[in-house]
């Protein structure tokens, strides 16, 4: 049994690698999960679900940069993504997580309650963290009920989310933010305006055909332009107070 449950550490240790959360010497610092949209999440999964808490249970010890791992039984609702040979409508499937929210471990999902998992297989495993998809279903926008349907997939494997770019979609001209398979997703900026982030609740970036061929852009709904429209707004008072402060300093 300790074989098992040593080869089992190991196992989700080389998860974290894979998925790039954490740095091999940075394994006992605290969790850090880059923003990602939810499509992006979705498209590097190996299995996404909807799925209900039915039991969960700890190894009781564990290896010390690990503290320990933690084995949600989830009962899968629906199906969005995965092997049917891992995970099935009405199967009760193993989720693998870390004990300890330092080291990205998902330890607070309420028995009984419905969420949408994203997680990675490994060796017949399933393995998840806090850097993946976990969310009670309620709590999920319309947009993105509707993307986990189908709109989501759509875009993987040939659309883009780049972080990189400065570009606050909807407030900068940028026009390589609308051509080739790109879209531009700038959730900090977004939070730095104190708005809501208009392309994780609102949008999704899937292929879309014009004269000049495919590309890739937001899609687009009254939510997703009140959100864009109310940033744009927020944005341009800030600039024009910074503009006002910036003159007065200079008469001054």
């Amino acid at each position: 049994m300790e074989v098992v449950f040593q080869t089992s550490v190991w196992l989700w240790m080389g998860v974290l690698l894979v998925l790039g959360q954490m740095e091999p010497q940075n394994l006992a610092a605290q969790c850090s999960c880059p923003i990602k949209h939810p499509q992006e999440k979705i498209c590097r999964a190996d299995i996404v679900i909807q799925g209900r808490v039915i039991a969960v249970q700890s190894s009781g010890t564990g290896h010390s940069a690990m503290g320990g791992l933690l084995e949600y039984t989830i009962k899968a609702t629906k199906v969005f993504k995965g092997s049917e040979s891992i995970v099935s409508r009405g199967k009760r499937i193993k989720m693998i997580t870390s004990s300890s929210a330092g080291k990205c471990g998902v330890t607070e999902m309420a028995m009984g309650e419905l969420y949408i998992l994203t997680g990675l297989e490994l060796e017949g495993e399933v393995f998840f963290s806090m850097c993946e998809w976990v969310q009670q279903f309620q709590d999920l926008t319309f947009d993105q009920r509707i993307g986990l349907r189908s709109g989501y997939i759509l875009g993987c494997g040939f659309c883009l989310i780049d972080q990189q770019d400065n570009s606050i979609p909807g407030i900068h001209d940028n026009q390589s933010s609308v051509t080739g398979n790109i879209c531009y997703h700038d959730p900090l900026g977004s939070a730095h305006l104190m708005i809501e982030d208009c392309e994780s609740l609102f949008s999704k970036c899937v292929p879309q055909e014009d004269m000049e061929g495919n590309r890739c852009a937001w899609t687009e709904s009254k939510r997703y332009n009140k959100c864009v429209a109310k940033r744009l707004k927020r944005h341009q008072a800030m600039q024009i107070k910074i503009h006002k402060k910036l003159d007065g300093k200079k008469d001054g």
